[in-house]
């Protein structure tokens, strides 16, 4: 018979989808489309709230139990640790896959969860009071009662092991990958930036993204007679961006397009001078990764995973060093040469990452972790075979 796998979406929201719940979504979806055959060692369902059907697909939906009612944080934790076992055993779930930071504690013979970056122990200072005390409690108890954890990079898996202890010898890493697909090589490669020209920034901004150093590494530019503009897609959350642009005087050198459709952020990134993304430290950094793919120069930190996933096709910075990013974005506008062969490794870059390829090293997890459980598979389970 096929094993019952539980995916538990309980952390994502009516909102558009952060960087975790889309990469929730994506891989359901991904294993979803596999070949009915390659599926047949698996029924994958997935526990939702009620008002997020709008992520998913019909197939998805056919696929889930939908939850009324959590609406506030501490009612969807408390559902989380209490109900959602209960459910997960009446589902009949032998594996319960958590991939949003945190696990029930029990529900199924084998629990999986994701762990995408370890924020509250290496810049606590950055997160919201609840959310610090939260993940404090309960990404450790997930290390500890989880078969198998997944991390998103090489860099947070080994963050993991280092402050949780109880992860050693269970992290796999199975990278995010872009949604869109690495653009033509002969479109992309040499194309001049707009003009006036500017730099692009992509978050939902929260003090880890950095930006008051984006605009005043602008303020110093504009001091060495560069006239050069910010655009940023995302919302400013807590209006550090207002604060920013108002402390150096750069109201006039500085957009906010807000939420954007796929199109128009291809057409955006497609005239910048570079994206920038500076952020005190990211688990993966998907946004670097998605410039890479649209064949945006980009200019990024080197805290956390960035490094790692820009390989190379990036200018790295000290992010907390606003002339180190003013210089880098001074080299962009001046060398068009580096920017040609940073365009070319960053789309090199983009296609080795995929969907497919995470959905099935996640896919192998699931099938071992089983294994070692004893399930009975009746035909070989990896999505590769």
């Amino acid at each position: 018979m096929p094993a019952v796998v539980g995916f538990n979406h309980l952390f994502i929201r009516p909102d558009p989808l952060t960087g975790p719940g889309y990469y929730a979504v994506q891989v359901l979806e991904t294993l979803l489309r596999l070949p009915a055959d390659r599926l047949a060692s698996w029924d994958l369902r997935v526990v939702i709230r009620e008002g997020t059907e709008h992520h998913y697909s019909a197939n998805a939906l056919a696929r889930a139990c939908k939850v009324p009612g959590l609406s506030r944080q501490i009612t969807r934790v408390l559902w989380e640790q209490t109900l959602l076992p209960r459910l997960a055993r009446r589902q009949g779930f032998d594996l319960l896959f958590s991939p949003g930071f945190v696990s029930p504690l029990w529900g199924a013979q084998v629990l999986v969860a994701t762990i995408h970056d370890m924020y509250y122990r290496i810049i606590p200072e950055t997160l919201p009071r609840f959310q610090r005390l939260y993940w404090s409690a309960f990404i450790p108890a997930t290390s500890r009662v989880c078969d198998a954890i997944l991390a998103v990079s090489q860099n947070t898996g080994r963050d993991i092991e280092k402050f949780l202890p109880a992860a050693a010898g269970k992290v796999t890493v199975t990278p995010l990958a872009s949604r869109f697909l690495p653009a033509n090589h002969s479109v992309v490669i040499g194309r001049t930036p707009a003009s006036p020209p500017y730099i692009l920034m992509i978050a939902n901004l929260t003090p880890n993204k950095n930006v008051g150093k984006v605009v005043e590494a602008l303020a110093m530019l504009r001091q060495r007679g560069r006239s050069i503009e910010l655009i940023h897609i995302g919302t400013d959350l807590i209006g550090e961006l207002k604060s920013a642009t108002e402390r150096y005087a750069m109201k006039d050198c500085v957009r906010s397009l807000g939420k954007v459709s796929d199109e128009e952020l291809t057409r955006v990134a497609g005239g910048c001078l570079a994206l920038v993304v500076p952020s005190l430290y990211e688990g993966f950094g998907l946004p670097a990764l998605e410039a890479l793919a649209l064949g945006a120069p980009l200019i990024c930190s080197d805290r956390g995973a960035l490094p790692e996933v820009a390989g190379g096709a990036a200018i790295i910075v000290d992010p907390t060093e606003a002339a180190q990013i003013a210089d880098a974005v001074t080299l962009m506008q001046d060398d068009g040469e580096l920017r040609r062969r940073l365009q070319l490794a960053g789309l090199q870059r983009a296609a080795q990452f995929s969907w497919a390829q995470t959905a099935q090293k996640t896919l192998e997890v699931f099938a071992r972790q089983l294994a070692t459980k004893g399930f009975d598979f009746e035909r070989p389970p990896l999505a590769s075979d």
